[in-house]
């Protein structure tokens, strides 16, 4: 989020203390929402907070998610390949299913992201139009015309924020290796304790097992996912 967040906007310095806390805010926020993706807001209101305009902290945020997404989705075919001989786990086909739910769901979130960027002007008016269904259940009342223009500098700043990114490919380096870094070091833990307790680990049979765990808790069935992890 550091690395993301200073990449995009060169007029803010976001500190590892600071994006520690935001990130830390955002984990609980997801612990208690339907979906382990639901703390996303938070993120992006607490780097708006820090000095970030709405369009650049949706960026670093989306932008974060969006490596998150291609390293899941890069690492579930060697996850299925872990347990395809495995008795008991390649004949519960509802594993299949939530699998395949999943990974439609990235597909969708990423091909809809594709599309904010390419498309700012319609992404625009469909905010405008979120906005005035909206106006009715609003007690605070602003002009219209006042709250046009903020949209449009938002999705604008959105847009620029990212084309910057696209071209920082140091950021975005060393971004894709922290976060490998980030979900291998949390999927290891469980054969750390084993070790701990003085039994045998499976590192490679745990980190497979996490990374298609990963995927299903995306999906909002109850919160954080917790149950269905």
């Amino acid at each position: 989020l550091k690395v993301l967040s200073n990449s995009m906007d060169k007029h803010v310095n976001i500190g590892l203390w600071e994006s520690t806390k935001i990130v830390i805010a955002n984990l609980f926020l997801a612990c208690i929402t339907p979906s382990m993706a639901g703390g996303e807001p938070v993120r992006i209101h607490l780097l708006n907070k820090n000095g970030m305009s709405l369009g650049c902290s949706t960026a670093a945020v989306l932008g974060e998610r969006l490596i998150d997404a291609i390293f899941i989705l890069i690492m579930v075919p060697f996850a299925i390949f872990v347990f395809k001989d495995i008795q008991g786990i390649k004949n519960l086909s509802f594993i299949s299913s939530f699998l395949l739910i999943g990974i439609t769901i990235f597909i969708l979130l990423l091909a809809l992201f594709i599309y904010a960027i390419l498309r700012p002007k319609k992404t625009k008016a469909f905010l405008i139009f979120i906005n005035k269904k909206l106006r009715r259940f609003s007690k605070k009342k602003e002009s219209e015309s006042k709250v046009i223009k903020r949209i449009s500098n938002e999705v604008d700043n959105f847009s620029r924020s990212i084309v910057c990114f696209a071209g920082e490919k140091t950021a975005i380096v060393k971004a894709s290796i922290l976060t490998f870094l980030f979900w291998s070091t949390g999927f290891i833990i469980p054969s750390i304790i084993l070790l701990g307790l003085g039994l045998e680990p499976f590192f490679l049979e745990s980190y497979a097992a996490q990374i298609l765990l990963l995927v299903i808790i995306m999906m909002p069935t109850t919160p954080g996912s917790a149950g269905v992890a």
